[in-house]
């Protein structure tokens, strides 16, 4: 996926902002003049990302057998779906992305089943087309989330998700993680922005100089950010579960929130359908201290080994230290 790396000159003002969902003509021809003349300025670090390939298989639980058993196929029903996400790389073992990636998996399919099975979802790392069953499964997904398996190699807390491979697959450099405890002081800690498969942001090498703020949403830990200056916008979109990377004044890449867009899951037997049904917010759910304790505890329960070199990447409300000590 090609990246879009735009500068931009931030400070903290007031915004105001138009909630229409489209973009004025005029949004399109700025977008378009900064897409053919921004070029990387300044950045030291650019965090390495990487694709998870998801395929999702329908079938039952049996509570006392553990066995998983797949839904057979069937013309009416799609048993068997698939996605893709932008996973963030914190070690050569862990990554973390959004937890939108598997979050609205039952939303397609609702089947009775007995007492004695629970329905499920087993997920697979569909990249991985040559490796023994073993080696492909992440997880299984019930009603209530990830359920607690032996081979499982993903946890989510509802914000975001963690993946992890026992070989080690990752390379540097490694994403920095920034969890804040008030949002609208991204701006003056972050010297630029830019986000994948999402809009454009702005740079001040064009004539038109915008500056951007960020707004919170009173839904926990969400927000926007926004132009200050004309035309005004209710924010920029980005992909659903895409990372929204922020780079201080050293040049040193942050994840600084995961898109808040809902992840569509394409049925594996419909041909037409590809992964760009994935849609895009102008929402971006941002990470929390919570978000760190979570990641040192699984990754302190996983690979207690790893949390050296993990805990280096986590910091809290300021750039220039980790959280964790």
């Amino acid at each position: 996926m090609k990246k879009i790396l735009v500068a931009v000159n931030v400070f903290l003002l007031a915004c105001t902002f138009s909630f229409a969902s489209e973009k004025s003509n005029l949004d399109a021809k700025l977008e378009a003049a900064i897409a053919a003349a921004a070029k990387p300025v300044g950045i030291k670090k650019e965090p390495r990302q990487y694709n998870l390939s998801l395929t999702a298989q329908e079938g039952v639980w049996g509570k006392e057998d553990n066995v998983f058993t797949a839904e057979p196929a069937d013309t009416r029903q799609n048993t068997t779906m698939s996605n893709t996400c932008n996973v963030y790389a914190l070690s050569d073992r862990w990554a973390i992305t959004s937890a939108q990636c598997i979050q609205d998996i039952f939303s397609h399919n609702f089947r009775s089943v007995d007492e004695a099975h629970v329905r499920v979802y087993r997920l697979e790392d569909s990249s991985k087309k040559e490796a023994k069953p073993a080696d492909r499964f992440l997880a299984l997904v019930g009603k209530n989330g990830i359920m607690k398996t032996r081979h499982q190699r993903i946890a989510s807390n509802g914000n975001i998700m963690l993946v992890w491979h026992p070989n080690g697959e990752y390379a540097g450099p490694f994403t920095n993680v920034l969890a804040m405890e008030e949002y609208q002081k991204l701006t003056s800690l972050m010297k630029s922005f830019f986000f994948v498969g999402g809009r454009i942001l702005v740079t001040k090498k064009f004539p038109h100089s915008r500056s951007l703020t960020v707004k919170s949403i009173p839904q926990e830990n969400n927000f926007r950010l926004c132009r200050t200056s004309f035309p005004t916008n209710n924010g920029f979109y980005g992909q659903a579960a895409s990372g929204l990377l922020g780079f201080d004044k050293a040049g040193d890449g942050f994840l600084t929130g995961l898109n808040a867009g809902v992840v569509q899951w394409s049925p594996m037997a419909a041909k037409i359908y590809s992964q760009y049904d994935t849609s895009s917010s102008n929402v971006w759910n941002g990470l929390t201290k919570d978000d760190l304790m979570f990641i040192k505890q699984t990754v302190q329960a996983i690979y207690p080994e790893d949390w050296e070199q993990v805990k280096k990447h986590l910091f809290y409300k300021v750039t220039d230290s980790p959280f964790f000590r």
